[in-house]
């Protein structure tokens, strides 16, 4: 019978998600991973071929982290988008490293989830607001831009502020 595998992929991505909250991107890679997991860096390289394959597995996980805490700290008020700008800032105050990891070292690039999480506020902005999809559209990429500004200010620690 084979070996159980007992350091599996979800468990090495949580321990790269540890690390990013911990000590930051710098402090990422397999032998951090392994001392983390406490083992060798044979587990990562069975689960995946490189730390490339890795990274990228790891952005989709921190990423669908951050969509979770988007979504739970968003209220159900009338303020909709308000609420999702406000909980993007507090994200970035409350954990800078995988703001940084998410938004600074890898940017959005056009997936399919990051799409629908998009599609998703702009649908509920048009909904609300009564606006075509068009213009709902324009008015998220016109506060996301402006709420990206508030948050490298913040990062960078130029300006401060209450959530």
């Amino acid at each position: 019978m084979p070996a159980t595998k007992n350091i599996t992929k979800d468990r090495i991505l949580e321990a790269g998600y540890q690390i990013l909250m911990k000590d930051g991107e710098k402090k990422l890679n397999a032998r951090s991973l392994a001392k983390e997991l406490d083992c060798s860096t044979e587990p990562i390289y069975d689960s995946f071929s490189d730390m490339d394959e890795f990274n990228d597995e790891l952005l989709l996980y921190v990423r669908r982290k951050y969509y979770t805490y988007i979504e739970k700290e968003k209220r159900q008020d009338k303020n909709l988008y308000m609420e999702y700008t406000k909980s993007y800032l507090k994200f970035c105050f409350e954990y800078p490293s995988l703001y940084d990891y998410i938004f600074v070292s890898h940017p959005y690039k056009d997936n399919q989830e990051d799409k629908s999480f998009n599609d998703n506020i702009v649908s509920q902005i048009a909904l609300r607001g009564h606006l075509s999809n068009e213009a709902a559209r324009s008015f998220f990429i016109q506060t996301w831009i402006f709420a990206t500004g508030i948050a490298f200010q913040l990062r960078s620690r130029f300006a401060s502020l209450s959530l």
